[in-house]
């Protein structure tokens, strides 16, 4: 039978695969396996060798770092009995001496015939400077000459060291570390050292820093630290002083709306992602600050803020920057400026004096374009009613007018009208004048103190308050007040502590008179047992 070809090739793989299996069983010959054996007793013979050199290296080392720890508390050992062996020789020669002089003739004198001379004296011992153990029951103090600074100020850190009775504590060597307020023990570093004096008191001045920082002494086992804090510097511009900015709106403004007010600045130290908040207050409310406004600080410390104001009147702007970990909250020096409502350019309304302090007059004038010689009239109200005619007036030939000599006795809102066109609302803050008398000529820890002076318009019963500014710098509180009599208003107030504080009185505002607030003065208080200072009077006691 005829067998395929396909099936041929199959078969001839399988018996091919049969005849090699033998060969592939069969052992190698014996003279190969001895060869590869005997390699690899020899590499493992090689690694054993280089063991036991490393091993014996090792030895050899440990033993010299013993001997040489050996030598060296030899040599210490016999240091220190050489020095104790020099104590007590110098301790039993003194001695000896002592006793050879009691009981020898004295030094100079003749014993049967024979002059004993004079023993030399033997120098005085230096003195020999107390041991550090001798700190170990001491302790110091540590204080800064200001709690609170701006970047850029500097402080000096003084102190006191004391010590129990027979340990001395002057030309004694103290260290100072510094680390950001919050900083752990660990994380201090050295700011330096001070040498005390006589008595025991040391400094370290014209220290400079920009964020918070604490200060520590360490003496014995007792340390002591104290705690500056830092204000960044704040600056702000903006428009001239000069300008008069608009108000958004009004019940007749006319026009575009007015573009924002830019206000610019810097706050040094400037670190990137802390933020400014833009304040504004009204003479009408006695400087209550308001925010309307945020702002971010780059990365070099400046900053760009805008805002529209919504209110007409004389405002005061001032730029906060936020307090952050490493800095207390600070302010800018305030910008004053006049802010008036939107005009209607076909009839403009101005007055000449605002606020008006009351007493005073003002005068109120305009533009009537393309209306000359035709009459004006002035309308007016108060808080509680409604625009009434006041007087009348003729413009020029150039369509100017004036109404002079207005003077409110409160706070009014003017109008004025040419046929029918009227002008935009003027509003005329009246506010109280407010007058102080001489501070008194001394003023003592715990005794009272009694601020005076008088209000106009007296209105009895009304109440002034005596304001203390805030240990920030920024703002007041009150703590003392007392109401409007016939002769005016007398505030007593004790101050419990010492020190420089800046006060001043303010008479708050209603919707018919303004805020009344006098300049901050300075007024220094002596301690309980000293004698009292005189106080630093106001450059300008009114305002």
């Amino acid at each position: 039978m005829h067998t395929p070809t396909r099936l041929l090739a199959p078969a001839a793989a399988l018996l091919s695969a049969a005849a090699l299996a033998p060969a592939l069983l069969t052992p190698a010959p014996a003279s190969a396996r001895g060869a590869g054996q005997s390699d690899r007793g020899a590499l493992r013979a090689e690694r054993e060798q280089q063991r036991a050199a490393r091993a014996e290296e090792r030895a050899s080392r440990a033993q010299e770092r013993l001997a040489t720890r050996a030598s060296e508390r030899a040599e210490r050992k016999a240091a220190r009995e050489a020095e104790r062996a020099a104590r007590r020789s110098t301790r039993h020669g003194g001695e000896a001496q002592q006793n050879a002089a009691a009981g020898a003739t004295t030094p100079g004198t003749e014993t049967e015939g024979v002059t004993v001379p004079a023993e030399p004296s033997a120098p005085a011992k230096p003195s020999t400077p107390a041991s550090a153990d001798e700190l170990k029951h001491c302790s110091a103090t540590i204080e800064s000459s200001s709690s609170e600074i701006t970047a850029g100020d500097s402080v000096t850190i003084f102190g006191k060291l004391s010590c129990p009775s027979g340990v001395s504590v002057g030309e004694r060597e103290l260290t100072v570390s510094e680390g950001q307020q919050g900083t752990a023990k660990a994380a201090l570093t050295v700011l330096g050292s001070a040498t005390t004096e006589a008595d025991g008191s040391y400094k370290i001045g014209s220290l400079a820093f920009d964020t918070n920082t604490t200060f520590h002494v360490r003496v014995g086992h007792h340390g002591a630290r104290v705690v500056v804090k830092v204000a960044p510097l704040v600056t702000l511009s903006g428009p001239s002083p000069a300008a008069i900015l608009s108000t958004v709106g009004g019940a007749h403004a006319l026009g575009a709306r007015p573009p924002k007010v830019t206000f610019s600045g810097t706050v040094k130290p400037g670190d990137g992602g802390g933020r400014v908040a833009l304040q504004v207050a009204y003479a009408e409310s006695g400087e209550q600050w308001r925010t309307v406004s945020f702002a971010n600080v780059e990365a070099d410390g400046s900053y760009s803020v805008g805002h529209r104001f919504r209110t007409a009147g004389q405002a005061s702007v001032r730029v906060l920057a936020h307090k952050r970990g490493r800095n207390v909250l600070a302010a800018s020096e305030p910008l004053t400026y006049e802010v008036v409502q939107p005009q209607n350019p076909r009839l403009t309304i101005h007055s000449s004096l605002a606020p008006l302090p009351y007493g005073q007059a003002t005068t109120i004038s305009g533009v009537a374009a393309e209306a000359p010689n035709q009459t004006v009239t002035l309308l007016a109200h108060t808080h509680a009613g409604n625009f009434a005619p006041v007087t009348t007036t003729t413009t020029d030939s150039g369509g100017n007018y004036s109404f002079a000599a207005q003077a409110p006795t409160e706070s009014t809102y003017y109008r004025v009208s040419v046929a029918k066109t009227l002008s935009t609302t003027l509003y005329e803050g009246v506010k109280r004048t407010l007058t102080l008398d001489p501070l008194p000529a001394a003023a003592q820890a715990g005794q009272p103190v009694t601020f005076t002076g008088t209000v106009t318009p007296a209105d009895e019963g009304q109440t002034v308050y005596a304001e203390r500014q805030n240990a920030s710098g920024i703002g007041f509180h009150i703590v003392a007040s007392a109401t409007i009599g016939a002769s005016g208003f007398s505030i007593a107030h004790t101050f419990t502590n010492a020190g420089s504080y800046t006060m001043r009185i303010r008479v708050p505002g209603d919707p018919a008179l303004q805020t009344a607030t006098s300049a901050p003065f300075s007024f220094e208080v002596a301690p309980a047992a000293a004698a009292a200072l005189t106080p630093e009077a106001p450059a300008s006691p009114a305002s």
